[in-house]
Formats: structure tokens, C-alpha cells, sequence
């Protein structure tokens, strides 16, 4: 791994009871896919939830979309109001704003897939910390993402809903 992550990134038992703690104070129900980074236009978010409203309907329901970072009102506002507009539900869109250190790496690990659909992008250490927590990680194939992945088959094109969609299925 690079030098570039803290060591705590690193795959770690969360008990169930952590879990179930975690899940209840940040609104998750269960299973989910993750994005974590700030909140400015190249992150990609709309892109990102309106993948995650396209996907096959039974696969949906079964998941949360979880976009942690430091936001703000009118920013989650916004993304809620575009999730609605492609039938998402408030709660099928999770905004938990900052987290802990432990919080963070907790859901690295218990993300069913961590999705990095960013435009651009310096480096990409929130897809290297996620990796590095033992997450299943997919992401654009633009900037310094590919080679921070390693993996062409885990990219897909940022700008194309259908191809995010379709990464995250398979």
C-alpha cells in the first residue's frame, strides 16, 4: 500500500453490536454502497445518485447510498431534491456529514461497495483509504483514479449514468 494512507486504514472486525450502533445513529437500515470526499460538482454526487436510482429495482431496495463528508445544508438539500426527482426516497440517501476516524473506517469496512465517480481528481485517497480497509472499490477512469485502483475492470466513464449503473450491478 502506499505511503500516502494512514496505517489505521486497514480491514478490521466491527462487531455486531458496533455495527447496529453506527447503522442506528446515522439512519442506514442494513446494506449499503458508499461514497465518502467533499461536496463540490467534480465529485460527481448528482452522477453518482442518479446510477444509484437507475439500478434494477429489487437491487435498490436492498441498499443505502451513503456520501459522507463535510457538507452542508443547502448542498444535502440539493442532492435530496435531484434523488427525488428520479424516484429516490430522503432515507434511501444517506448525508451523515463528518465522521470520526473510527466511524469512518467502522463503515469502510461494512460497505457492501465503496463507488468513486469523481471528474477530476489530485490524488484519490478516499478510494486508496477504502481499498486499504479491505472495501470493494469501483471508480472513474479519469485522472489519477485508474492507477490509484490498479484494476481497469473496477472503472467505468464519470460522465456516463449508464456506465456507473451498470459497473455497480456487476
Amino acid at each position: 500500500m502506499s505511503s500516502a494512507i494512514d496505517s489505521k486504514f486497514k480491514p478490521v472486525v466491527v462487531s455486531a453490536q458496533e455495527a447496529a450502533a453506527l447503522r442506528k445513529k446515522l439512519g442506514i437500515r442494513d446494506r449499503f454502497f458508499m461514497f465518502t470526499g467533499s461536496f463540490d460538482q467534480r465529485k460527481n454526487h448528482e452522477g453518482l445518485i442518479r446510477a444509484f436510482a437507475a439500478l434494477p429495482a429489487k437491487l435498490r431496495r436492498d441498499f443505502q447510498l451513503v456520501m459522507v463528508g463535510n457538507g452542508w445544508d443547502g448542498a444535502y438539500n440539493h442532492l435530496h431534491a435531484i434523488g427525488e426527482s428520479v424516484g429516490l426516497k430522503r432515507e434511501d440517501m444517506i448525508f451523515p456529514g463528518h465522521v470520526s476516524d473510527l466511524e469512518l473506517l467502522q463503515l469502510y469496512n461494512q460497505c457492501t461497495l465503496f463507488v468513486f465517480p469523481s471528474l477530476r481528481e489530485g490524488f484519490g485517497l478516499p478510494v486508496l483509504e477504502a481499498m486499504a480497509s479491505g472495501a470493494v472499490a469501483i471508480g472513474s477512469n479519469v485522472t489519477s483514479i485508474p492507477e490509484v485502483i490498479g484494476c481497469v475492470e473496477a472503472l467505468f466513464d464519470p460522465t456516463s449514468i449508464e456506465a456507473i449503473r451498470d459497473k455497480i450491478v456487476e
